[in-house]
Protein backbone atom coordinates (compact mmCIF):
# COMPACT_ATOMS: atom_id res chain seq x y z
CA UNK A 1 0.00 0.00 0.00
CA UNK A 2 1.53 2.84 -1.03
CA UNK A 3 1.99 5.11 2.13
CA UNK A 4 1.18 8.68 0.04
CA UNK A 5 -2.31 6.85 -0.26
CA UNK A 6 -2.16 6.59 3.75
CA UNK A 7 -1.25 10.15 4.03
CA UNK A 8 -3.77 11.28 1.98
CA UNK A 9 -6.76 9.04 3.43
CA UNK A 10 -5.62 10.20 7.04
CA UNK A 11 -5.71 13.94 6.64
CA UNK A 12 -9.03 13.80 4.54
CA UNK A 13 -7.86 15.37 1.47
CA UNK A 14 -9.99 13.29 -0.77
CA UNK A 15 -13.21 14.81 -2.78
CA UNK A 16 -15.53 12.66 -1.18
CA UNK A 17 -16.12 9.37 0.01
CA UNK A 18 -16.70 7.65 -3.83
CA UNK A 19 -13.44 9.18 -5.21
CA UNK A 20 -11.36 7.69 -1.62
CA UNK A 21 -12.67 4.09 -2.14
CA UNK A 22 -11.69 4.61 -5.64
CA UNK A 23 -7.91 5.54 -5.08
CA UNK A 24 -7.84 2.95 -2.57
CA UNK A 25 -8.67 0.52 -4.87
CA UNK A 26 -6.43 1.64 -7.42
CA UNK A 27 -3.27 1.80 -4.75
CA UNK A 28 -4.74 -2.38 -4.12
CA UNK A 29 -4.13 -3.08 -7.74
CA UNK A 30 -0.39 -1.51 -7.63
CA UNK A 31 -0.04 -3.46 -4.73
CA UNK A 32 -0.96 -6.77 -6.88
CA UNK A 33 0.35 -5.71 -10.01
CA UNK A 34 3.96 -5.51 -8.57
CA UNK A 35 6.73 -7.98 -7.58
CA UNK A 36 6.61 -7.07 -3.86
CA UNK A 37 4.80 -10.12 -3.02
CA UNK A 38 4.56 -13.89 -3.70
CA UNK A 39 1.81 -15.47 -1.62
CA UNK A 40 -1.54 -14.46 -0.23
CA UNK A 41 0.43 -13.65 3.13
CA UNK A 42 2.28 -10.92 1.60
CA UNK A 43 -0.51 -9.03 0.63
CA UNK A 44 -2.16 -9.51 4.11
CA UNK A 45 1.15 -8.38 5.87
CA UNK A 46 0.85 -5.27 4.11
CA UNK A 47 -3.43 -4.92 3.81
CA UNK A 48 -4.25 -5.80 7.21
CA UNK A 49 -1.97 -2.88 9.07
CA UNK A 50 -3.35 -0.24 6.52
CA UNK A 51 -6.60 -1.46 7.21
CA UNK A 52 -5.60 -1.24 11.41
CA UNK A 53 -4.86 2.15 10.94
CA UNK A 54 -7.68 3.72 8.56
CA UNK A 55 -9.62 2.34 12.02
CA UNK A 56 -8.41 4.94 14.10
CA UNK A 57 -8.42 7.88 11.51
CA UNK A 58 -11.21 9.35 12.48
CA UNK A 59 -12.45 11.56 9.41
CA UNK A 60 -14.82 11.79 6.66
CA UNK A 61 -13.31 9.18 3.97
CA UNK A 62 -11.26 6.71 6.23
CA UNK A 63 -14.92 4.50 6.86
CA UNK A 64 -14.76 4.01 2.68
CA UNK A 65 -11.41 3.08 2.10
CA UNK A 66 -11.27 0.79 4.96
CA UNK A 67 -14.05 -0.79 3.84
CA UNK A 68 -12.74 -1.21 0.82
CA UNK A 69 -9.78 -2.44 1.87
CA UNK A 70 -11.58 -5.55 3.60
CA UNK A 71 -13.48 -6.02 0.37
CA UNK A 72 -10.09 -7.23 -1.47
CA UNK A 73 -9.30 -9.03 1.79
CA UNK A 74 -12.03 -10.94 1.28
CA UNK A 75 -11.02 -11.24 -2.43
CA UNK A 76 -7.76 -12.54 -1.87
CA UNK A 77 -9.32 -14.81 1.06
CA UNK A 78 -11.49 -16.40 -1.65
CA UNK A 79 -9.74 -16.37 -4.54
CA UNK A 80 -6.97 -17.78 -2.64
CA UNK A 81 -8.81 -20.86 -1.22
CA UNK A 82 -10.26 -21.39 -4.42
CA UNK A 83 -6.89 -22.41 -6.17
CA UNK A 84 -5.42 -23.88 -3.28
CA UNK A 85 -8.44 -26.54 -3.18
CA UNK A 86 -8.19 -26.91 -6.45
CA UNK A 87 -4.80 -27.59 -6.59
CA UNK A 88 -4.89 -29.77 -3.71
CA UNK A 89 -8.02 -32.01 -5.19
CA UNK A 90 -5.72 -32.57 -8.33
CA UNK A 91 -2.82 -33.66 -6.57
CA UNK A 92 -5.07 -35.67 -4.76
CA UNK A 93 -6.52 -37.44 -7.83
CA UNK A 94 -2.80 -37.79 -9.50
CA UNK A 95 -1.49 -39.15 -6.05
CA UNK A 96 1.57 -37.29 -6.88
CA UNK A 97 1.66 -34.22 -3.47
CA UNK A 98 3.33 -31.82 -4.67
CA UNK A 99 2.46 -29.63 -1.71
CA UNK A 100 2.10 -30.43 1.89
CA UNK A 101 -1.62 -29.94 2.10
CA UNK A 102 -2.81 -28.46 4.90
CA UNK A 103 -7.19 -28.54 6.23
CA UNK A 104 -7.41 -25.04 6.12
CA UNK A 105 -5.52 -22.54 3.60
CA UNK A 106 -2.18 -21.04 5.74
CA UNK A 107 -2.10 -18.14 2.80
CA UNK A 108 1.68 -19.32 2.09
CA UNK A 109 2.00 -21.35 -0.76
CA UNK A 110 2.91 -19.65 -3.83
CA UNK A 111 0.35 -19.44 -6.98
CA UNK A 112 1.30 -18.38 -10.27
CA UNK A 113 -2.25 -17.80 -11.61
CA UNK A 114 -3.25 -15.76 -8.50
CA UNK A 115 -2.02 -12.43 -9.61
CA UNK A 116 -4.22 -12.75 -12.56
CA UNK A 117 -7.22 -13.87 -11.12
CA UNK A 118 -6.93 -11.22 -8.41
CA UNK A 119 -6.42 -8.67 -10.95
CA UNK A 120 -9.80 -9.75 -12.77
CA UNK A 121 -11.31 -9.93 -9.59
CA UNK A 122 -10.79 -6.29 -8.66
CA UNK A 123 -11.71 -4.91 -11.99
CA UNK A 124 -15.20 -6.50 -11.09
CA UNK A 125 -15.18 -5.04 -7.53
CA UNK A 126 -14.22 -1.55 -9.62
CA UNK A 127 -17.37 -1.89 -12.32
CA UNK A 128 -19.44 -2.67 -9.63
CA UNK A 129 -18.22 0.62 -7.57
CA UNK A 130 -18.94 2.48 -10.62
CA UNK A 131 -22.45 1.58 -10.92
CA UNK A 132 -23.68 0.97 -7.85
CA UNK A 133 -25.55 4.67 -7.83
CA UNK A 134 -27.47 3.67 -10.78
CA UNK A 135 -28.17 -0.45 -9.71
CA UNK A 136 -29.28 1.34 -6.68
CA UNK A 137 -31.68 4.03 -8.38
CA UNK A 138 -33.24 1.23 -10.17
CA UNK A 139 -35.38 0.30 -7.77
CA UNK A 140 -37.12 3.81 -7.63
CA UNK A 141 -39.96 2.59 -9.40
CA UNK A 142 -41.11 -0.13 -6.88
CA UNK A 143 -41.25 2.10 -3.76
CA UNK A 144 -42.21 5.61 -5.38
CA UNK A 145 -45.38 5.59 -7.18
CA UNK A 146 -47.91 7.94 -8.89
CA UNK A 147 -49.61 10.85 -6.22
CA UNK A 148 -47.17 9.93 -3.61
CA UNK A 149 -45.54 12.70 -1.06
CA UNK A 150 -42.37 11.97 -0.13
CA UNK A 151 -40.24 13.66 2.53
CA UNK A 152 -36.22 14.21 2.62
CA UNK A 153 -34.54 15.62 4.58
CA UNK A 154 -31.32 17.99 3.52
CA UNK A 155 -28.84 16.95 0.77
CA UNK A 156 -27.71 13.29 -0.42
CA UNK A 157 -26.23 12.27 -4.02
CA UNK A 158 -28.42 8.86 -3.22
CA UNK A 159 -31.81 10.34 -2.58
CA UNK A 160 -31.43 12.73 -5.47
CA UNK A 161 -30.86 10.40 -8.02
CA UNK A 162 -33.37 8.12 -6.77
CA UNK A 163 -36.14 10.58 -7.00
CA UNK A 164 -34.72 11.90 -10.46
CA UNK A 165 -35.10 8.22 -11.54
CA UNK A 166 -38.17 8.12 -10.27
CA UNK A 167 -39.45 11.16 -12.19
CA UNK A 168 -37.75 9.92 -15.15
CA UNK A 169 -39.64 6.64 -14.81
CA UNK A 170 -43.26 8.71 -15.07
CA UNK A 171 -44.07 8.90 -11.91
CA UNK A 172 -45.74 12.12 -10.61
CA UNK A 173 -45.10 12.80 -6.95
CA UNK A 174 -44.98 15.21 -5.06
CA UNK A 175 -41.58 15.91 -2.82
CA UNK A 176 -41.14 18.07 0.87
CA UNK A 177 -37.87 18.87 1.89
CA UNK A 178 -36.81 19.40 5.08
CA UNK A 179 -34.21 22.63 4.90
CA UNK A 180 -31.47 20.03 6.81
CA UNK A 181 -30.03 23.01 9.15
CA UNK A 182 -27.76 24.72 9.77
CA UNK A 183 -26.25 24.21 6.50
CA UNK A 184 -29.45 23.98 5.04
CA UNK A 185 -28.49 21.98 2.36
CA UNK A 186 -32.24 20.88 1.56
CA UNK A 187 -32.23 24.31 -0.44
CA UNK A 188 -29.95 22.18 -3.09
CA UNK A 189 -32.27 19.53 -3.13
CA UNK A 190 -35.23 21.28 -3.93
CA UNK A 191 -33.79 23.62 -6.34
CA UNK A 192 -32.34 19.76 -8.54
CA UNK A 193 -35.30 18.20 -8.05
CA UNK A 194 -37.67 21.02 -9.76
CA UNK A 195 -35.14 21.55 -12.64
CA UNK A 196 -36.67 17.87 -12.95
CA UNK A 197 -39.70 18.93 -13.73
CA UNK A 198 -40.51 17.46 -9.60
CA UNK A 199 -43.10 19.31 -7.66
CA UNK A 200 -41.19 20.25 -4.74
CA UNK A 201 -42.23 22.43 -1.23
CA UNK A 202 -39.65 23.69 1.06
CA UNK A 203 -39.93 23.66 4.98
CA UNK A 204 -38.27 24.22 7.80
CA UNK A 205 -36.82 21.45 10.05
CA UNK A 206 -39.33 22.47 12.81
CA UNK A 207 -42.29 22.05 10.31
CA UNK A 208 -41.73 18.06 9.52
CA UNK A 209 -43.63 16.65 12.42
CA UNK A 210 -46.62 18.91 11.30
CA UNK A 211 -46.62 17.85 7.46
CA UNK A 212 -46.06 13.76 8.45
CA UNK A 213 -49.51 12.94 8.47
CA UNK A 214 -49.82 14.14 4.81
CA UNK A 215 -46.67 11.85 3.96
CA UNK A 216 -46.70 8.43 2.34
CA UNK A 217 -43.04 7.66 2.76
CA UNK A 218 -39.60 9.20 4.04
CA UNK A 219 -36.61 8.24 1.95
CA UNK A 220 -33.37 9.53 3.38
CA UNK A 221 -29.99 9.15 2.67
CA UNK A 222 -27.15 8.21 5.11
CA UNK A 223 -23.30 8.27 5.78
CA UNK A 224 -22.81 4.90 6.92
CA UNK A 225 -25.13 1.74 7.88
CA UNK A 226 -24.11 -0.19 11.09
CA UNK A 227 -23.82 -3.78 11.39
CA UNK A 228 -27.00 -3.99 13.85
CA UNK A 229 -28.94 -1.96 10.58
CA UNK A 230 -28.74 1.82 12.16
CA UNK A 231 -27.64 4.19 10.41
CA UNK A 232 -25.11 7.46 10.71
CA UNK A 233 -26.96 10.07 8.72
CA UNK A 234 -27.15 14.01 9.01
CA UNK A 235 -28.03 15.78 11.92
CA UNK A 236 -31.95 16.13 12.30
CA UNK A 237 -32.47 12.18 10.95
CA UNK A 238 -33.18 11.45 13.95
CA UNK A 239 -36.11 13.04 14.77
CA UNK A 240 -37.59 12.78 11.46
CA UNK A 241 -37.56 8.96 11.72
CA UNK A 242 -39.45 9.54 15.02
CA UNK A 243 -41.62 11.53 13.67
CA UNK A 244 -42.60 9.00 10.66
CA UNK A 245 -42.69 6.19 13.59
CA UNK A 246 -45.59 8.28 15.44
CA UNK A 247 -47.79 8.47 12.15
CA UNK A 248 -46.42 4.60 10.85
CA UNK A 249 -45.07 5.92 7.58
CA UNK A 250 -42.36 3.71 6.41
CA UNK A 251 -38.54 4.79 6.34
CA UNK A 252 -36.76 3.99 2.85
CA UNK A 253 -32.79 4.06 3.47
CA UNK A 254 -30.82 5.09 0.12
CA UNK A 255 -27.37 3.90 0.25
CA UNK A 256 -24.71 1.14 -1.56
CA UNK A 257 -22.91 -1.48 0.18
CA UNK A 258 -20.03 0.19 0.64
CA UNK A 259 -21.24 2.68 2.84
CA UNK A 260 -21.54 -0.77 5.23
CA UNK A 261 -19.07 -0.76 7.88
CA UNK A 262 -18.45 -3.85 10.16
CA UNK A 263 -18.61 -2.31 13.02
CA UNK A 264 -21.40 -1.66 15.80
CA UNK A 265 -23.09 1.67 16.98
CA UNK A 266 -21.03 1.43 20.54
CA UNK A 267 -17.48 1.70 18.35
CA UNK A 268 -18.56 5.11 17.49
CA UNK A 269 -17.41 7.60 19.75
CA UNK A 270 -19.52 10.77 20.82
CA UNK A 271 -16.68 12.69 19.09
CA UNK A 272 -17.30 11.00 15.37
CA UNK A 273 -21.29 11.55 16.16
CA UNK A 274 -20.52 15.37 16.81
CA UNK A 275 -17.87 16.31 14.98
CA UNK A 276 -18.58 20.04 13.57
CA UNK A 277 -17.23 22.65 15.74
CA UNK A 278 -19.02 24.86 16.93
CA UNK A 279 -17.24 27.87 15.61
CA UNK A 280 -18.43 26.37 12.09
CA UNK A 281 -22.05 27.98 12.00
CA UNK A 282 -22.30 30.13 14.95
CA UNK A 283 -22.36 34.08 15.10
CA UNK A 284 -18.76 35.49 15.01
CA UNK A 285 -19.36 37.20 18.61
CA UNK A 286 -19.79 33.43 19.96
CA UNK A 287 -16.76 32.08 18.37
CA UNK A 288 -14.13 33.89 20.13
CA UNK A 289 -14.34 34.72 23.99
CA UNK A 290 -13.07 38.75 25.25
CA UNK A 291 -9.59 36.65 26.26
CA UNK A 292 -8.77 35.57 22.94
CA UNK A 293 -10.05 31.66 23.14
CA UNK A 294 -12.62 29.80 21.74
CA UNK A 295 -15.76 28.16 23.81
CA UNK A 296 -15.16 24.11 24.00
CA UNK A 297 -18.14 23.86 22.29
CA UNK A 298 -19.68 21.26 19.73
CA UNK A 299 -22.98 21.21 17.10
CA UNK A 300 -24.01 18.02 16.50
CA UNK A 301 -23.57 17.36 12.38
CA UNK A 302 -24.39 13.40 12.78
CA UNK A 303 -27.47 11.18 13.67
CA UNK A 304 -27.37 7.93 15.19
CA UNK A 305 -30.86 6.31 13.86
CA UNK A 306 -32.16 2.96 15.51
CA UNK A 307 -33.08 -0.01 12.87
CA UNK A 308 -36.26 -0.42 14.93
CA UNK A 309 -37.02 3.13 13.36
CA UNK A 310 -36.27 2.03 9.22
CA UNK A 311 -38.25 -0.07 7.42
CA UNK A 312 -36.32 -0.96 4.10
CA UNK A 313 -32.46 -0.25 2.76
CA UNK A 314 -31.97 0.33 -0.82
CA UNK A 315 -28.64 -0.88 -1.89
CA UNK A 316 -27.16 -1.22 -4.98
CA UNK A 317 -27.82 -5.12 -4.60
CA UNK A 318 -31.04 -5.20 -3.53
CA UNK A 319 -33.51 -3.86 -0.55
CA UNK A 320 -33.07 -5.18 2.76
CA UNK A 321 -34.93 -5.01 5.96
CA UNK A 322 -32.55 -3.88 8.69
CA UNK A 323 -32.53 -7.42 10.06
CA UNK A 324 -30.31 -8.97 7.38
CA UNK A 325 -27.65 -6.26 7.63
CA UNK A 326 -25.64 -8.45 9.57
CA UNK A 327 -25.92 -11.20 7.11
CA UNK A 328 -25.13 -8.66 4.54
CA UNK A 329 -21.71 -7.71 6.53
CA UNK A 330 -21.35 -11.36 6.31
CA UNK A 331 -21.39 -11.67 2.61
CA UNK A 332 -19.16 -8.74 2.16
CA UNK A 333 -16.23 -9.02 4.30
CA UNK A 334 -13.92 -11.96 6.09
CA UNK A 335 -15.10 -12.91 9.61
CA UNK A 336 -11.06 -13.55 9.94
CA UNK A 337 -10.32 -9.58 9.28
CA UNK A 338 -13.54 -7.91 11.50
CA UNK A 339 -13.15 -10.50 14.65
CA UNK A 340 -10.71 -7.99 16.12
CA UNK A 341 -13.12 -5.16 16.07
CA UNK A 342 -13.79 -4.12 19.70
CA UNK A 343 -17.14 -3.88 21.38
CA UNK A 344 -19.13 -7.01 20.22
CA UNK A 345 -18.01 -10.89 19.65
CA UNK A 346 -17.69 -11.75 16.10
CA UNK A 347 -21.16 -13.14 16.16
CA UNK A 348 -22.59 -10.11 17.15
CA UNK A 349 -22.80 -10.81 20.91
CA UNK A 350 -22.20 -7.52 22.73
CA UNK A 351 -18.80 -8.49 25.51
CA UNK A 352 -18.37 -7.67 28.75
CA UNK A 353 -16.97 -4.54 30.23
Amino acid sequence: MSSDCLVELKTNSFKNPTHAAQVTLDAVRNLVLGNAWTCAKDLFNVLTPTERCLFGAINENAPFARNLILRCLKIIRDDYTAIYDANKSLDTHTQKPSVGWDAQPSYAVPFEDLKERLLDSLSELSAEMELNALNMAQHAPQHVHTNDVVLTMGYSPHVELFLKTAAKKGRSYHVIVAEGGPEKLGRKMACSLASEGVAVTLISDAAVFAVMPKVNKVVLGTYLVMSNGGIRAMCGSHLVALAASRYAVPVLICSTSSALVPEYPEVFEESMMHKAPFHDFAPKALCVMKDGTRPAMCNPMYDYVPPDLISIFLFNSGGYVPSYVYSLRSELYSLEDISWIPGRSPDGEKLSQ
